[in-house]
């Protein structure tokens, strides 16, 4: 038994060696995978923050449009009320207009009409 124990002890020295390896390639494992983890999550941040950034554009860029529109549309309606006003004063002046011409008609037809002496 005392004969074995040497290399019992190598044998056991060679597994702890083969462990202190294992253990060695497992830490480095972990170390990659915590790099590996550590960049995706910064990457990932990134990328978050270029989404938040491009709402914030489009947000800024809709309310701009919005603006522009609605004062655009004031513009128009106060177009409009003015083309309104002045074909409204355009009416009225043809209707003067007409009223004249059939009044001076009535006075032409009545001079025509009159016995001349």
């Amino acid at each position: 038994m005392l004969k074995d124990l040497p290399s019992k002890v190598t044998n056991l020295s060679s597994m702890v060696t083969d462990l202190s390896s294992i253990v060695t390639d497992l830490s480095s494992m972990v170390t990659d995978l915590s790099s590996m983890v550590t960049t995706m999550m910064l990457q990932m941040m990134f990328l978050l923050m270029l989404c938040v950034i491009g709402l914030l554009v489009t947000a800024i860029l809709l309310l701009v449009t919005t603006v522009i529109l609605v004062k655009l549309m004031e513009i128009f309606m106060k177009m409009a009320v003015n083309v309104m006003s002045l074909m409204s004063s355009l009416v009225m002046q043809i209707t003067q207009c007409l009223s004249h011409t059939v009044t001076l008609l009535v006075i032409i037809r009545e001079e025509l009409n009159s016995p001349r002496s």
